[in-house]
């Protein structure tokens, strides 16, 4: 029955002034969409003709579970799936199911004969992708099965069951990992997919491009979560360039439309760093009437630019139903002070970019973060842990702290040692649970170190910037070897001395070049990092950085030992 349909039902449910592009031509009160509804009942299969891919992803796309799509609750779902650009372009927050549009689009071009290139960041990505995910659809879904028996029969069974290669229908989708050129020299596509276009090799995305030179359909969807600032190939740059629709929300009391946004709509700064929600059930509060109002009621998208070529779309968890206010106001508390987890929260969460100004730690900092009581360096309690971190140049600079019972790491010893030999004297003083120490300049003589010590010695590397984690650890060699994330790991100690997770005795103040050297490097941006592309880095502070890398080693060694895994993804920023 038509009104049974999944696009029926949804209809049948939407408030009375959403307004759907290709469906209705204007808001409209109860009266006139209970007349609309009368006159759209026969037309469902019209509307469904006309958008192909409306009609897959709501009468056959089905998850990795099994489960059908729908449209409950993501009204703001309708217009991209009906959006006929040749190009769009959308910047999201993470579970805004994005992904199953953009495979909902491959798999209907390619069951109505075209070929389509899928352009995942990587190799790796690429085959954990079409194992997990779309090889399970292609099998759970009786219309993607029929659809694959059809390719089976006309092409054959080995060349449309392939890792990177499947025939669906008459036509073919290919995945590809942009860190491979030659993945992109011999496809011709008629439609483009880019997933995660941030993380993309944007010299690569250009021979992606290419690849539709000799199509007439030409359509490309690129879409991203937010994850590097500035770049020119990110998909904020390509969302500056098109339509910018927003989600407008209506506030139910007095009718005014909003673009929620998080300072503006649910959180609110008091005195000092406090921070408090401004509804206590985390409502967003309306600008106008100043009264909480429901984020998933009635919104339209208003495009800012409605005359450009380029569709744009900017979506946020505020106004998805998956998303639990309290729990992202958590995040948002937990990643204060801290550059890389503000930027996977707000990409993450808000869809948005977090640019930071330039930082570093200042003498107010040091000076909040002293223990004035503590006259002397005090003594390991019992059963405390201990770490330390090491810097190695011309003399060897260490901190030691233990970790006292609300975590925090409390100074001990801040210091330099001429040699190993006088490093180890140190470390029998505190027998330290884990050192960190830095791999470099000093490779052989490190290890040497490491493997003489009555001790547990990590060495530490830092790795490439693209590193996601912000570090990893190999304990299968001999001695264990850290790679860092330089930017993410100086990130999070900075944020541990900014939230009062350190505590400094006074003898501290007075330890030769400790405080000058912790205030020495800072956050900024490097436009010529990344072959041009740009990044956040630490400044190396002109080899004054000792004391600051000691600290950084120390917070390593803390979170090596409380196997705590507080980030998430980390941004490659």
């Amino acid at each position: 029955m038509l009104n049974e349909t999944p696009l029926q039902s949804f209809i049948e449910s939407i408030g009375t002034s959403l307004h759907i592009p290709g469906l209705t031509s204007a808001m409209f009160n109860a009266d006139a969409k209970r007349e609309w509804l009368r006159g759209i009942k026969g037309n469902i299969k019209d509307i469904y003709q006309r958008n192909k891919i409306l009609y897959t992803y709501l009468e056959h796309h089905v998850n990795t579970k099994g489960q059908p799509m729908t449209l409950q609750g993501r009204p703001y779902l309708i217009q991209i799936l009906m959006d006929e650009s040749r190009e769009m372009v959308v910047q999201k927050s993470v579970q805004c199911g994005l992904t199953e549009i953009a495979l909902t689009r491959a798999y209907t071009s390619s069951c109505e004969g075209r070929s389509v290139l899928y352009t995942l960041p990587s190799h790796p990505v690429r085959n954990r992708f079409v194992a997990n995910r779309v090889d399970r659809q292609l099998k759970v879904s009786p219309y993607y099965r029929a659809q694959v028996r059809a390719a089976v029969s006309a092409f054959g069974d080995k060349s449309s069951d392939a890792r990177a290669l499947k025939h669906i229908g008459l036509g073919v989708l290919h995945f590809v990992g942009s860190n491979t050129e030659g993945e992109f020299s011999e496809f011709p596509a008629d439609e483009l997919i880019i997933d995660e276009q941030d993380l993309c090799d944007p010299d690569n995305l250009g021979l992606a491009k290419d690849r539709l030179s000799e199509s007439d359909y030409k359509r490309i969807m690129r879409i991203s979560n937010p994850r590097k600032p500035g770049a020119p190939h990110s998909i904020g740059r390509a969302f500056e360039s098109s339509t910018q629709n927003d989600w407008h929300v209506e506030c139910d009391k007095c009718r005014h439309e909003q673009v929620l946004d998080w300072h503006g709509h649910f959180v609110l700064r008091g005195k000092g760093n406090t921070w408090r929600l401004r509804d206590k059930d985390g409502r967003p509060v309306c600008s106008k009437c100043k009264k909480p109002f429901d984020r998933l009621g009635n919104g339209r998208w208003v495009a800012r630019y409605p005359d450009r070529k380029v569709s744009g779309y900017k979506i946020s968890k505020l106004f998805t139903p998956s998303a639990d206010i309290k729990e992202m106001f958590d995040a948002f508390l937990a990643a204060l002070f801290n550059d890389t987890a503000l930027q996977i929260f707000y990409g993450s969460e808000l869809g948005e970019y977090y640019i930071p100004k330039s930082a570093g730690l200042t003498l107010d900092d040091l000076a909040n973060v002293v223990d004035t009581d503590m006259d002397e360096w005090p003594e390991v309690p019992d059963g405390a842990r201990v770490v330390m971190g090491v810097d190695v140049g011309a003399v060897l600079h260490y901190k030691a702290s233990y970790i006292d019972k609300e975590g925090r790491r409390v100074a001990v010893d801040i210091g330099t040692a001429s040699t190993f030999r006088e490093l180890e004297d140190v470390a029998d003083i505190f027998e330290p649970d884990l050192i960190v120490i830095d791999a470099h300049p000093e490779v052989h003589k490190v290890k040497e170190y490491a493997d003489e010590s009555s001790y547990d010695v990590f060495t530490c590397i830092f790795g490439s910037p693209e590193q996601v984690m912000p570090f990893k650890y190999d304990d299968n060699k001999d001695p264990p070897v850290i790679t860092a994330n330089r930017t993410a790991v100086m990130d999070g100690a900075f944020a541990a001395i900014k939230k009062g997770e350190v505590v400094l005795p006074k003898p501290a103040e007075v330890v030769d070049g400790f405080f000058r050297q912790m205030q020495t490097p800072t956050r900024q941006w490097d436009p010529d990092a990344s072959k041009g592309r740009g990044r956040f880095i630490w400044t190396k502070g002109d080899g004054q950085d000792h004391y600051r890398l000691c600290d950084t080693y120390e917070w390593i060694a803390a979170q090596v030992l409380d196997e705590s895994q507080v980030w998430g993804t980390i941004l490659n920023t």
